[in-house]
């Protein structure tokens, strides 16, 4: 059994972070790049690299043949709607993830997985207990998606106003400042 101890203040000293001692974090690009319509489906693209090495043309394109020939695994069934694409290439490991606005508010993924000496994007493995979600890089275009799509769901979601949403893109180092 585990003793659960009720406290007010934690002292910073004897918390565990989870970050290894030899960690320095360091920034990263996001770049924006020409949105991917499959189906009735809209998504913004991103790609996120490493600071002076853009994400190469060749495994962005990979990336939307996957998205296209797997759309039977995570496209909607309900059909028409509204995303976000990233494509983050960590050299060791590349994530592809396709975010789709559902329900009204909610952020639906999926996340395709390869290395660099993988040909194909695999649907990443999802199981119990806790699961990776997003890292800190791809959380600045997440951040950004949801304050837009916000913005988006409180206009009158007219033509112009949809345009406005799919203008709506960032390009920029992440996290900000360090």
């Amino acid at each position: 059994m585990v003793a659960l101890v009720a406290s007010n203040r934690i002292d910073a000293a004897d918390m565990a972070d989870g970050v290894d001692v030899d960690y320095r974090h360091y920034q990263k690009q996001i770049t924006a790049a020409d949105e991917f319509t499959i189906e009735d489906v809209t998504l913004k693209w991103y790609d996120i690299g490493f600071e002076g090495k853009p994400v190469a043309r060749g495994l962005q394109l990979d990336a939307r043949r996957t998205l296209t020939e797997m759309s039977n695994r995570w496209l909607p069934e309900y059909g028409a709607g509204a995303g976000f694409a990233f494509l983050h290439d960590c050299q060791s490991v590349i994530f592809l993830c396709a975010a789709i606005w559902s329900q009204n508010n909610e952020l639906w993924t999926q996340v395709f997985v390869r290395t660099p000496a993988e040909p194909v994007f695999e649907p990443q493995q999802r199981g119990t207990g806790l699961q990776p979600v997003f890292c800190v890089w791809e959380m600045g275009v997440v951040w950004h998606e949801t304050l837009a799509w916000n913005r988006y769901l409180a206009s009158d979601r007219s033509p112009d106003d949809r345009q406005t949403w799919l203008a709506d893109t960032l390009t920029a180092l992440t996290p900000e400042a360090l």
